[in-house]
């Protein structure tokens, strides 16, 4: 579990193991431009994981890469643009308050080593632009963590997403304070006028419904959630219609008598 429950802050002023291209930049709007000027570097060691905070730019604006490489080196990493930075440091401290509240004798008493799956002890979300960032304090048999997702299409499924051992929460929550007294926050970039996000509950599963933009267009990301099962897919703007239409032929097809029966495991 804890390598004596140390956390290290410290510079990172040149390429190092773990860092460098080998990190990547991961899915999003920010990473798909080749012009990323990195503004500053920061390592902070928790537990056993390390966490590499970079602040970058491009011609989108400033955004914050948190980076995560546990020991088995299979790293993930979050893109957070630099103005929803702020309540992200929020987020962070409310659990961190409430992490501080639990029983210390129940650190340990997960039944599984299931990250994903546990039920979460304390769930929140942030929103905004169609962006959408989830927040989970779980547990399991090393203890509890936080795990911080944004739902966005890649082909690997840890890419966009963190598990942060609670011990370190206020560690990451800090780093951010410093970042934001270097650098800010940068107004929000004007986005193009469009829907807001929508979200459907059906039996134990929701669905958010997301529109966003880059340079190939428009889009729809449309995610399904449920305590331990996370995808989406992503459906370009001019497939709304004979999506729309399929699913209309759909519903006119069905038998009434189907809609009410109670649905298990569709897969």
């Amino acid at each position: 579990m804890a390598e004596d429950g140390e956390t290290v802050m410290q510079e990172d002023s040149g390429s190092q193991d773990g860092k460098g291209d080998s990190r990547g930049e991961g899915a999003g709007r920010f990473s798909g431009y080749s012009d990323n000027k990195e503004l500053s570097s920061k390592s902070l060691k928790i537990q056993n994981k390390v966490y590499y905070m970079d602040v970058k730019e491009n011609r989108r604006g400033r955004f914050l890469k948190i980076t995560e490489i546990p020991p088995s080196r299979m790293k993930s990493r979050l893109m957070i643009p630099m103005s929803f930075v702020p309540e992200v440091k929020e987020k962070l401290t409310a659990f961190a308050e409430f992490y501080a509240s639990l029983d210390p004798a129940g650190e340990a008493t997960g039944r599984d080593d299931d990250q994903l799956g546990s039920k979460p002890l304390k769930s929140d979300h942030l929103q905004r632009n169609n962006r959408r960032y989830h927040f989970d304090l779980k547990q399991n048999k090393r203890g509890y963590f936080l795990k911080v997702a944004q739902p966005v299409w890649s082909s690997n499924p840890n890419t966009n997403r963190l598990a942060i051992p609670a011990q370190g929460i206020a560690d990451i929550r800090n780093s951010l304070s410093e970042i934001l007294d270097e650098f800010g926050t940068d107004e929000e970039e004007d986005e193009l006028n469009l829907p807001e996000a929508k979200e459907v509950r059906v039996e134990q599963k929701r669905f958010y419904f997301d529109v966003g933009n880059n340079n190939r267009g428009v889009f729809l990301r449309l995610s399904e959630v449920t305590n331990n099962y996370r995808a989406c897919v992503t459906i370009p703007r001019r497939g709304w219609e004979r999506m729309r239409d399929a699913l209309n032929d759909l519903c006119e097809k069905l038998p009434d008598d189907e809609e009410d029966r109670q649905g298990g495991d569709y897969d």
